[in-house]
């Protein structure tokens, strides 16, 4: 860890205070523009420990030319955490605000604050000497069930291989805190984010995970060795869960629950909070990629093997052909099968090459250049009935695909 934070950590400011002993989860929240926030902080005050040691560290941040307003909301929050934390803290629950005030504008974003908020983690890890310390992600909107400290703990003693977990989560769908239209928007866009999902591992790909900012959680260790959290303002969570997905390090973790929120945000140029906007706007149900494109994808990653055995036997359909030669894939697969001994070997850096990055882009190809986005509804039944899964004319499919998930083992 040390190493890590000497090559890769960027910040210099730390917390004034020195942990008084290892702990057991150290949580890490971006807050920008949060004057809600005690209520993701009360949220985790109020889980189980089981005798745990508990840290929250929360990142208040804004770059130079943040207007005025939203640097106010930010040293209200700072003044309100700290209030907090005096009246609250205690042996086994420390709350910490880390203030990141007029950052220079390039290091504007939700990325750049998680990665300080966690490599700060890493430096009080270090300072006792406790790489199997856990950091956890989440976010200033969220909650979560109330295992959810306790059962972070009893994930990766249950699974000793895992390197990070990606935790379950449901969005509300019901409510007083929000529009009626909001909720039915959010209904639609958790759909899309289960269909994507339950389609790549559909198809085959061993990378077919939920990367969600506010439900992922990593070992110490295994964050400074895969080099950290990266400071991308959107999608950081995606880069940073694929990076142990590709080697067979991520788990599920469906014992707890989070809570993300629904509310509208133009925060980030994509994701939740942008999406249910645009449905706001616009007006429209929410689009997504047409189930053909994980047909396509399944048939062709059948024969994966076929590439090592007898690469001229590969029968590659003409959309995934046209796409492959787009991103230049058989150089990469001639070079990979070259330096590959074994046909297992082969399998597995195959995946490590056509990743889920590959997988994003030929989404994006088949819907550029063959099929458009179709309704999400449309989409998610069709999926399901190509599984074998019962779906009757009006099935709740959004229950159904939580079931996948909350079922899901590895």
């Amino acid at each position: 860890m040390r190493r890590y934070l000497q090559r890769h950590a960027r910040h210099t400011t730390h917390l004034p205070f020195p942990p008084g002993r290892a702990p057991d989860i150290i949580v890490v929240i971006p807050a920008y523009d949060e004057p809600d926030i005690l209520r993701a902080v009360e949220s985790l005050a109020a889980c189980r420990r089981g005798g745990m040691y508990i840290e929250i560290i929360v990142v208040i941040n804004h770059p130079i030319d943040t207007p005025a307003q939203v640097k106010a909301t930010n040293l209200a929050t700072l003044d309100i955490l700290n209030q907090w934390a005096t009246s609250n803290n205690s042996n086994d629950f420390k709350l910490f605000a880390l203030p990141l005030f007029d950052l220079p504008t390039k290091d504007r974003g939700v990325g750049h604050a998680r990665k300080t908020g966690m490599d700060e983690a890493i430096y009080r890890y270090e300072m006792v000497d406790h790489p199997s310390g856990i950091i956890a992600a989440f976010d200033a909107d969220a909650t979560c069930a109330p295992d959810y400290l306790k059962s972070i703990r009893e994930g990766f003693e249950s699974h000793p291989k895992a390197d990070a977990l990606t935790i379950y989560f449901e969005h509300p769908l019901a409510g007083t805190d929000y529009p009626v239209e909001i909720y039915h928007a959010i209904y639609e866009y958790e759909l899309h984010l289960r269909y994507y999902v339950q389609g790549v591992r559909w198809a085959g790909h061993p990378q077919g995970w939920h990367t969600v900012g506010s439900s992922m959680a990593v070992r110490a260790s295994a964050y400074a060795a895969m080099g950290g959290m990266n400071r991308r303002q959107a999608g950081e969570d995606f880069y940073f869960l694929h990076k142990f997905s590709a080697v067979g390090r991520l788990y599920p973790l469906n014992s707890t629950a989070v809570y993300p929120s629904p509310r509208i945000s133009d925060k980030v140029p994509f994701g939740t909070g942008r999406a249910i906007g645009d449905m706001m706007r616009t007006g429209k149900t929410m689009d997504t990629y047409h189930p053909e494109a994980f047909e396509v994808l399944k048939h062709w990653l059948e024969q994966v093997q076929r590439y090592f055995d007898d690469p001229e036997s590969v029968c590659v359909p003409a959309s995934m052909a046209s796409f492959l030669e787009h991103a230049s894939f058989d150089k990469k697969c001639r070079k990979l099968r070259q330096n590959t001994a074994s046909r297992a070997v082969f399998t597995r850096r195959f995946f490590q090459v056509f990743d889920a990055f590959f997988i994003m882009k030929w989404l994006h190809f088949f819907r550029d250049n063959h099929m458009p986005n179709v309704p999400v509804r449309q989409a998610a039944a069709r999926l399901l009935q190509w599984q074998d899964i019962p779906v009757e004319q009006g099935s709740d499919l959004l229950k159904v695909y939580r079931a996948l998930d909350k079922n899901r083992t590895k």
